[in-house]
């Protein structure tokens, strides 16, 4: 094993077998959120937003009601690979020349790449000023250590949560212990609580 990562030629094995896996698991994890509505991590959790943003309903039935979207979406996910592999072959070298660049010159030109793209979508001002507040919001959030994949769930998942909560609700006649009388749902509302207690 030790051999696999420092071993000459084997050590680039190793990366090569690790970036394969890392590659499969997104593929992965892009099957489980757009068929059964479960995001993995937080790139599927804003592919689903944008799902949701345009009134399609990411779950079982996207497969049947968008069918062609779906296959597109799966069908499309080689064509990348195969430009990111010649792209990588030919530009390395040249990708790796943007490490050198210091961040105090680097950052600026981002920042201002972003605010144009905000700008440029609506030709609103808003827009510029939301990108501004929630990004020192992001910033705040990574400074004090809280993790950004739960907020980006909660926002993806925060519109369906409130419609079913108040649909159980009016089920129920507004009795929350009725939520508990399900062992299932109460495993997962214990589990829900334990490992937010842990968080904390």
């Amino acid at each position: 094993m030790l051999q696999l990562f420092f071993g000459g030629l084997a050590a680039a094995n190793g990366i090569t077998l690790l970036c394969a896996l890392y590659i499969g698991a997104v593929s992965g994890g892009l099957i489980s959120a757009i068929l059964l509505n479960m995001p993995g991590d937080a790139a599927t959790a804003m592919l689903l937003g944008s799902f949701m943003v345009h009134g399609l309903q990411p779950g079982p039935l996207l497969s049947t009601t968008h069918a062609d979207l779906v296959y597109t979406i799966f069908g499309a996910m080689f064509i990348p690979a195969v430009v990111m592999l010649i792209v990588q072959m030919v530009g390395l070298r040249l990708f790796a020349n943007v490490l050198k660049v210091p961040k105090n010159y680097l950052l600026p030109v981002l920042v201002v790449l972003c605010l144009v793209g905000a700008y440029s979508l609506n030709n609103r001002t808003f827009d510029v000023w939301r990108v501004l507040i929630f990004g020192a919001a992001g910033y705040i959030l990574v400074k004090l250590e809280m993790p950004l994949p739960p907020l980006i769930l909660g926002f993806v998942l925060g519109e369906n949560t409130e419609l079913y909560l108040r649909r159980g609700l009016m089920y129920t006649h507004g009795s929350f212990p009725a939520f508990f009388k399900s062992p299932v749902a109460a495993i997962f509302l214990t589990a829900s609580m334990i490992s937010i207690v842990l968080m904390v």
